[in-house]
């Protein structure tokens, strides 16, 4: 049987926002996301995640320093630092694509804390580093033994690049190895 009553209202503007945001409306996403946040202020977890898609959207519409301030109103707010991965991943993102890099790996060092945005944190976090020219620390990030395939070819591409071809060429030792293996 089907869930209703508050929850699933916050569930069906949340998944709606994303659903605009997918096909490019954002001013449909924008409002759904709004909407979720208004109505979900004890599921504190959707309310996260749709603050984390009003930043997104916000700065898909070009409204950058808008996203920003806002990510970080809302990250004041957190009770716990793990509300805010969901959070963290997306102002990571925003801030390595302004080129703030240095701003960016603080706040994914967060986003790749918890279990829920650990592979994607890592990730991110790691491209980062990469391009700050820590491949070293890059590389232990995403923990090429323990990172999946898909997830070390982009970073290794990167990091040849950048001019960092010993740490590549660890990676690609490592998936030619587990290719040989599989």
């Amino acid at each position: 049987m089907p869930r209703s009553g508050p929850w699933s209202q916050v569930t069906a503007h949340h998944n709606l926002g994303w659903v605009y945001w997918t096909k490019e409306d954002l001013e449909q996403a924008l409002e759904q996301f709004e909407l979720t946040v208004k109505i979900a202020p004890r599921f504190r977890t959707e309310s996260q995640t749709a603050k984390a898609g009003i930043v997104m959207t916000l700065h898909d519409m070009g409204k950058t320093p808008q996203a920003v301030a806002y990510a970080m109103k809302s990250r004041m707010e957190a009770v716990h630092p793990r509300e805010n991965a969901e959070m963290d991943l997306a102002l990571g993102r925003i801030l390595a694509r302004e080129g703030r890099l240095q701003e960016a790996r603080e706040v994914l060092v967060n986003a790749a804390r918890w279990p829920a945005k650990r592979r994607n944190g890592r990730i991110e976090l790691a491209a980062v580093l990469v391009l700050l020219g820590r491949s070293h620390e890059a590389l232990a990030t995403i923990g090429k033994e323990n990172g999946k395939l898909e997830d070390l070819r982009p970073i290794a591409d990167l990091m040849q690049e950048r001019g960092h071809m010993e740490y590549a060429g660890e990676i690609r030792n490592e998936l030619l190895e587990r290719a040989w293996n599989d």
